[in-house]
């Protein structure tokens, strides 16, 4: 399996238009093709399917553009297929319409949570039970997010910033304090877990860098570098102070 995936890594690495091809984008072909759907098709099968010509699908064939449920844009060509393939304006423009209603969805779902969340921190008086409750309110914006088909992410997200600029005044001070010094210590662990498991990929990442010179290998580090400590402006990149 280990040199099967590295076989492949090495022929995208040689031809980025690959990704393409696998997606029927920009692949042309003289003769139909034909696809048979059993179970399901989404996310990238999805946009595969728009590109072929004749579809056969069973009974327990279920189709789903699966990105916008998570706030991203399909990017295998589905915005522009869905669009040529429906048969009356609406159902061409359900693409659109479906990765608008997650994105709305998630921001209205994470707007009542954030809400709920703050009415009850508001009337908590212990601080170990208000900054449980923090510990959990990104689940409990993503889960009912993610049930209801709207995006969990910008839910979260919305919760988050909507808490954010609630916080200062209906927290007390003591219990924002400690939150924050039991953030600081999970955003520690969780900083170093990544980069445990970023070292754990070195060997990979080394092996991948073969046959590349080592000129060009420092004029990318050095690109890299100058981003993130000198900025894309020229000033260095600083996180924003929390609220």
């Amino acid at each position: 399996m280990d040199s099967f995936e590295d076989e492949f890594d090495e022929r995208i690495k040689n031809d980025v238009s690959l990704i393409y091809k696998g997606l029927m984008r920009s692949f042309d072909v003289s003769k139909p093709i034909i696809a048979a759907v059993k179970g399901y098709c989404v996310a990238g099968g999805m946009e595969m399917l728009q590109a072929t010509d004749i579809r056969v699908a069973a009974e327990d064939a279920r189709f789903a553009i699966a990105e916008v449920k998570h706030g991203l844009f399909p990017m295998g060509g589905s915005t522009a297929r869905l669009a040529r393939q429906s048969a009356d304006e609406f159902a061409a423009g359900a693409g659109r319409a479906a990765f608008v209603a997650g994105a709305l969805g998630g921001v209205a779902i994470g707007l009542v949570v954030g809400w709920v969340i703050a009415a009850i921190r508001e009337r908590t008086t212990d601080t170990q039970v208000s900054i449980t409750i923090s510990l959990l309110s990104g689940y409990a914006a993503f889960v009912p997010a993610d049930a209801l088909g709207a995006s969990g992410v910008l839910a979260v997200v919305t919760a988050g910033i909507y808490m954010g600029i609630r916080g200062p005044s209906i927290i007390p001070a003591r219990t924002r304090l400690q939150g924050f010094m039991v953030w600081d210590i999970l955003d520690f662990l969780i900083n170093a877990t990544l980069f445990v498991l970023v070292g754990l990929q070195l060997h990979t990442v080394v092996d991948g860098l073969s046959g590349r010179s080592a000129g060009s290998l420092i004029a990318q580090g050095a690109a890299v570098a100058a981003v993130v400590v000198g900025g894309p402006a020229g000033g260095p990149l600083r996180p924003r102070p929390g609220v």
